[in-house]
């Protein structure tokens, strides 16, 4: 399910699904207009997904609660009432959403297991934002970065298995030397074409075991096409190769399942129309149970391409007992 489709979800369907949020607001604060705009918009919304998913009540009010304290005050400026007919409400286009709006809401399905009465259990809950912030779009930070770095600092201050190492590397390797000037240019020119401009994005998942284990935290990079590093000729590519190379010169780990990819790229029929690399993701915790993604596009919908693209060719064995 989308994150269009979720917003439509009918919360008022059910008085059982607006309890916890109703009982939460009554005695939260109300701060700026952009913070209760946002907390009046999505926090129904999430606390109907909770309850649907599942989640005992307990829980219900910590994943609302860690949305209205950490979440909501990083999600910008509520939509101007004043927009142009097709003009976006929103100050800064973030490239979440195709109305740009800097959240989205999923579950996840594939940690479905037969409960003791013979019925499944429930999906988790994921949500991803972009944060913004004051600086978002000046020439101070002008890919809107800043936010981000400040919200993973409060998470990493009071959550023992965060970890930001692999988040700094990764970082660096893709952003390090960006000229901030052309930086500036391209997101006046992507703010006219109407295009969302983001580099940046976190993903949290909300767990149903341990109320003891801490839920995990995902960053999303998206390397910058147009950049050139100063005196190099590397562009988006390049700069996402590196950045997973970066975490090897560290960690001493062998990347043989890039090369595979890498091969699989330029040797595959399948491989060669891949898109390049547009994210790199990795999880912001302890680096031996930290997982990388590479995100990439295909024009290309069939089955058999799908499978392709999944084994890399038949060479990754295991897949064939999910495709009967």
């Amino acid at each position: 399910m989308n994150g269009l489709a979720i917003d439509e979800l009918a919360v008022s369907d059910s008085e059982l699904a607006s309890a916890v949020w109703k009982s939460a607001s009554k005695w939260l604060p109300r701060r700026d207009d952009d913070c209760d705009f946002w907390w009046q918009s999505t926090g129904p919304r999430l606390g109907a997904l909770l309850f649907h998913a599942g989640y005992s009540v307990t829980q219900q009010y910590e994943g609302l609660l860690f949305h209205y304290h950490v979440l909501v005050p990083r999600l910008g400026p509520r939509p101007a009432l004043s927009s142009l007919p097709g003009e976006s409400p929103y100050k800064w286009k973030s490239f979440m959403q195709d109305d740009f709006k800097p959240i989205k809401y999923s579950w996840k399905w594939d940690t479905g297991k037969v409960l003791s009465n013979g019925n499944m259990s429930k999906p988790d809950l994921r949500m991803v934002i972009e944060a913004i912030g004051p600086l978002t779009g000046t020439a101070q930070d002008p890919l809107n970065q800043v936010a981000t770095g400040e919200l993973l600092r409060e998470l990493d201050a009071v959550n023992p298995k965060v970890d930001l190492t692999w988040f700094h590397q990764v970082s660096r390797a893709i952003f390090e030397g960006i000229d901030v000037t052309e930086a500036r240019d391209h997101i006046q020119a992507a703010d006219l074409a109407d295009m969302g401009c983001s580099s940046m994005f976190l993903a949290f998942q909300f767990l149903k075991g341990d109320p003891k284990s801490d839920s995990p935290i995902k960053a999303y990079f998206m390397p910058p096409g147009w950049a050139k590093p100063q005196g190099t000729d590397n562009r988006a590519h390049e700069r996402t190769i590196a950045a997973i190379r970066s975490l090897g010169q560290k960690d001493k780990h062998e990347w043989t399942t890039l090369d595979q990819l890498l091969l699989f790229f330029s040797d595959n029929e399948n491989g060669r129309l891949l898109s390049t690399p547009f994210i790199v993701s990795t999880d912001c915790m302890i680096s031996s149970e930290c997982r990388l993604k590479i995100c990439v596009r295909t024009p290309r919908a069939s089955f058999d391409s799908v499978v392709d693209i999944l084994s890399m060719g038949g060479k990754q064995a295991g897949f064939e007992k999910n495709f009967q």
